[in-house]
């Protein structure tokens, strides 16, 4: 969700970042319509996978962007100042519609991985070969403890200590406590090394001479709104709740 240098835009990416928020959008509707009981097959294995991709294209993106654009720490504060008034107002929607309340939900994720490969990006920046190893690396991890917030990794064969999942900073972290819910859930873990191998993957790129090849295609009206999600993520609910709402009331 970040904003590139608008002298050199690589269009290719802001097109990609488009059409997710459009599935995240879709996706986030049909789940609106699940919690008013208008249908009743949302949590179903496609519906799962589809999500996972959203989440995977967005995270991914937001750190190969991460070196596009400036002022990285003040666009991570604001939106953590986005996530924290998201995840407050949701809590308050949910007092209606249980089920609906987030905390540490993809926002929050995205301003806690840039304020956390800011200092990375100074480290490894000055060093030869560190972005094909950060690449792989974060990778394989990534892969290994993709499960770490339901209490295993390696692919389920290894559990993980009790002790670990206790309170909401744990939670944060990547365990998340006994009873802990939320309707958007992403821990710095493990996805933060989804995000540096998206961040690596930049780097790559750029020293392969590959990035001028992202600036081939131009999609306008996705340009416009891969540009600009923010804004449309934090805008996006208070369109579609209500939407569901009113078609509750009609079919009931």
């Amino acid at each position: 969700m970040e904003a590139q240098n608008v002298k050199k835009r690589y269009y290719i990416i802001d097109i990609i970042r488009a059409v997710a928020i459009i599935n995240m959008i879709a996706y986030h509707f049909l789940f609106d319509l699940y919690n008013f009981g208008i249908i009743d097959w949302f949590f179903e294995p496609p519906m799962d996978a589809w999500q996972q991709c959203i989440c995977i294209t967005f995270i991914f993106v937001s750190g190969f962007s991460f070196q596009l654009g400036k002022k990285q720490w003040k666009r991570g504060l604001i939106i953590l100042g986005c996530a924290a008034t998201l995840s407050l107002v949701t809590h308050i929607i949910d007092l209606v519609a249980p089920g609906t309340r987030i905390s540490f939900g993809i926002l929050c994720f995205m301003a806690s991985a840039m304020l956390i490969t800011i200092p990375i990006h100074l480290l490894v920046k000055k060093l030869k070969y560190a972005h094909w190893i950060g690449f792989f690396a974060s990778l394989l991890i990534f892969i290994l403890i993709r499960g770490i917030d339901l209490g295993t990794i390696i692919f389920g064969y290894v559990k993980m200590p009790e002790f670990l999942y206790a309170n909401y900073f744990t939670t944060y972290l990547g365990f998340a406590h006994n009873g802990f819910y939320s309707a958007d859930y992403f821990p710095i873990l493990p996805w933060i090394f989804l995000y540096l191998t998206g961040y690596f993957a930049f780097s790559i790129l750029k020293q392969l001479d590959l990035l001028k090849y992202l600036s081939a295609l131009r999609i306008k009206p996705l340009e416009f709104i891969g540009r600009h999600t923010l804004p449309i993520y934090m805008a996006h609910q208070v369109v579609l709740f209500p939407i569901a709402f009113i078609i509750a009331q009609i079919l009931s």
